[in-house]
């Protein structure tokens, strides 16, 4: 009976599979990787950005990178605690 349940759930995870309503972890975890690195990069020329077209004094720009930076770290570690360690 064991055998036989392990069977048709191993089917049903193979359809979801080509259906592609299920993907493997380690597409989720590369898309994630590149989005975060695409975000990174957009946020990080923001304080340099605000500084030149806005007039923003650089002691406000190296706050604000600041505050992204810590902003970013978050991100990260939310990122790592979702990925688990189920490898």
């Amino acid at each position: 009976a064991r055998k036989e349940s392990w069977q048709a759930k191993t089917v049903e995870l193979d359809y979801h599979i080509k259906q592609g309503s299920f993907v493997s972890r380690d597409e989720v975890r590369q898309a994630c990787a590149t989005a975060y690195a695409t975000l990174t990069q957009a946020l990080r020329s923001v304080p340099d950005a605000l500084e030149r077209r806005e007039g923003v004094s650089p002691e406000v720009a190296e706050r604000i990178g600041i505050a992204i930076d810590e902003a970013l770290g978050d991100l990260a570690t939310t990122f790592e605690a979702l990925g688990g360690n189920n490898d």
